[in-house]
């Protein structure tokens, strides 16, 4: 998908040979996309387990049915499901731990 989006302004899904949508990156995501992916990366004053511990309480309590995939020393990687959510509530977060 990453691709097409770099060289395709309109996209085509195709099921058994049959042309089943049509339409721009965007409106594809919004009708069959599967929510969204967050990715946090902790400057390093922010590696020790209380403040990472923190950050990953507050995404569960603020976005319901996110999981964590990944988790690294700096960097959580969530899969947040709901493409209701509005970002603009993650990128007005701020932590202070």
């Amino acid at each position: 998908m990453e691709e097409c989006e770099a060289l395709c302004s309109r996209l085509t899904i195709m099921v058994a040979g049959q042309m089943k949508c049509v339409g721009s990156t965007e409106y594809l995501k919004y009708k069959f996309g599967q929510g969204f992916t967050v990715k946090i990366k902790l400057n390093a004053l922010h590696q020790q387990t209380h403040a990472v511990e923190a950050v990953k309480q507050d995404m569960m309590s603020q976005f319901r049915y996110c999981s964590i995939k990944d988790e690294h020393s700096c960097l959580l990687h969530y899969h947040v499901p709901d493409p209701t959510i509005r970002l603009a509530v993650l990128f007005t977060k701020t932590w202070s731990t």
